[in-house]
């Protein structure tokens, strides 16, 4: 018989009706008696029963029928409660590690996809609520390789649902995303904490461990500087760090320092990595070049002296100030003016200035109880060179001799006096200086170790360390204007909405706000790059 009407009318309204009267009885009963993880098991058995006995008793036609009946019963008007339920619910799952009972729940909601929100939802909130509550606990301010630690395992955490239980959904890594960019951008501190992460993990971290597990340490940071909204602000503090390490020999492996540039270079471009990879340049040609000057020196016999070993820094590559140059000792100067000869022989047309605030010096000092090798500062190296010739000097003539500015003379000299140290005496003892304040080379000085370093105090920062560095702000500034420009120059004339739209679209590598965009607008009018229209003062004009 072809003809199905009999039976639609006489068996399968009235076995679907009875259905989903059984169905909808037996959940309520069971969810209120039951763990949200028994009732998945439970209507995961029901489902797969209800398919088998349709398949072997029951027309085609009624399978697809049968199986929405028995899905919207047990699944679609429970779903929001399965998830929302506080003792044993999504939540529940997601913070007791239960993955076999998300992928159950992820399973089975996939049958009906638009109950799939709920567990987005459930799962973006707890990572949200956990984010916020890392970037706002004050330990983890003070602590920022606890700090990235914690974020990182966040991410670890809720990667691994995604794709262990949530079959790596789309809908899902995306949420993940957003969440995981949500929290990290509360704090503008965040990129400076990779950063400094970073910074300790390069020094010492990667010691003792095989190529894979340096690669994945490498790849977590990465990971993490994809959610930073601020990533030039990373770049300012990874220079600064990078160039430190650099400068001072004090990286563990320079081929990972060249293979994290690399991945920074694969995930923003050439033009973020130039000045980075420069500094590498940099490094490379000084040793090339301080090789040749020593060959130099010995072949001519001019070796005696101190010796001495330039880096030749390219302006605009490191994060370096310009500073006054102190007044270096006889010693020192000749082998730097020595230098400065041969250097402008071989590069004629460049000019060198010392920059003698980063520098770093060791000297053999001879104490009562035997000689030690002080790993000092260029700084703190003119003050000790003073007592060569008098034991005893006061601030202000030490001041006046090395032409040192206040504040840094003040930490240094602190340093040589610190009670653990106490290379210089210093009368009377007290962290505060005044000018007659004397400084005695301590002749009692020892430990058990032949080179010793003096550790310099750190410099106090007056800034609030969530604002954006100065030097970023105005980075900031010049890029927008360049974008601007480029825009304008290629449309000619533009109104002010769609210049402030065509500019929001540009990768800036920060997030820009639309006030910053219309001040940056303002100060290319007063410099005449471009003009107001004389009639629609919301119309701008492209000058050549």
């Amino acid at each position: 018989v072809r003809n199905t009407d009999v039976y639609k009318q006489v068996f399968e309204d009235d076995l679907l009706k009875t259905t989903a009267q059984f169905y909808q009885h037996e959940s309520q009963n069971f969810m209120a008696q039951n763990t949200v993880s028994d009732y998945l098991k439970k209507i995961e058995k029901r489902i797969k029963e209800e398919e088998e006995r349709a398949a072997t008793y029951l027309d085609k036609s009624t399978h697809a029928k049968l199986r929405k009946v028995v899905q919207d019963e047990l699944i679609t008007k429970f779903a929001n409660q399965l998830v929302e339920n506080k003792s044993s619910g999504c939540q529940h799952m997601l913070l007791h590690d239960m993955v076999d009972d998300l992928r159950r729940m992820f399973r089975l909601f996939s049958r009906v996809p638009k109950t799939l929100e709920y567990i987005r939802s459930c799962m973006s909130t707890l990572v949200r609520e956990t984010g916020t509550a890392i970037v706002k606990d004050p330990e983890n301010q003070k602590q920022p390789n606890l700090f990235v630690r914690k974020v990182l395992d966040c991410r670890k955490k809720y990667d691994n649902f995604v794709k262990k239980a949530f079959n790596e959904d789309r809908g899902f890594t995306r949420e993940l995303k957003e969440s995981l960019e949500y929290f990290i951008n509360l704090d503008s501190r965040a990129a400076q904490y990779l950063s400094l992460y970073l910074d300790e993990m390069m020094r010492k971290g990667l010691k003792g461990l095989t190529t894979e597990d340096r690669e994945k340490l490498l790849n977590d940071v990465i990971s993490i500087f994809r959610y930073l909204q601020d990533k030039d602000v990373f770049e300012d503090f990874y220079k600064k760090h990078l160039a430190e390490r650099l400068l001072t020999d004090n990286s563990g492996d320079r081929d990972y320092e060249k293979m994290m540039i690399s991945k920074l270079k694969a995930e923003c471009g050439h033009q973020f990595t130039s000045r980075l990879e420069g500094m590498f340049n940099d490094i490379k040609i000084s040793g090339d070049m301080m090789t040749d000057f020593k060959t130099t020196q010995n072949v001519g016999g001019s070796s005696s002296g101190p010796e001495i070993n330039v880096t030749v820094l390219t302006t605009g590559f490191w994060p370096v100030p310009n500073t006054e140059i102190c007044e270096l000792p006889t010693e020192a100067e000749k082998a730097a003016d020595t230098y400065k000869a041969f250097y402008s022989q071989r590069n004629s047309g460049r000019r060198l200035n010392w920059q003698t605030h980063i520098g770093t010096a060791e000297l053999l000092c001879s104490f009562k109880k035997g000689k030690k090798l002080l790993a000092v500062h260029t700084y703190q190296m003119c003050i000790l060179m003073l007592y060569n010739h008098t034991e005893t000097h006061t601030y202000a003539q030490i001041q006046k001799l090395t032409k040192i500015s206040d504040k840094e003379l003040r930490r240094h000299l602190l340093s040589l006096a610190h009670p653990r140290v106490r290379v210089l005496k210093k009368v009377p003892n007290t962290k505060a200086i005044q000018p007659h304040h004397t400084f005695t080379y301590n002749d009692n000085f020892s430990s058990p170790l032949y080179r010793v370093k003096i550790r310099l105090i750190p410099m106090k920062t007056e800034a609030k360390e969530s604002k954006v560095p100065p030097s970023v702000v105005e980075e900031r500034k010049n890029r927008v204007e360049v974008v601007i420009v480029r825009v304008m120059k290629t449309r000619k004339t533009l109104d002010h909405n769609t210049l402030m739209s065509e500019v929001m679209k540009q990768s800036l590598r920060f997030a820009v706000k639309p006030l910053f965009i219309k001040k940056r607008i303002e100060s290319l009018i007063e410099r005449e790059y471009i003009e107001r229209d004389k009639d629609n003062r919301g119309v701008y004009h492209y000058l050549a």
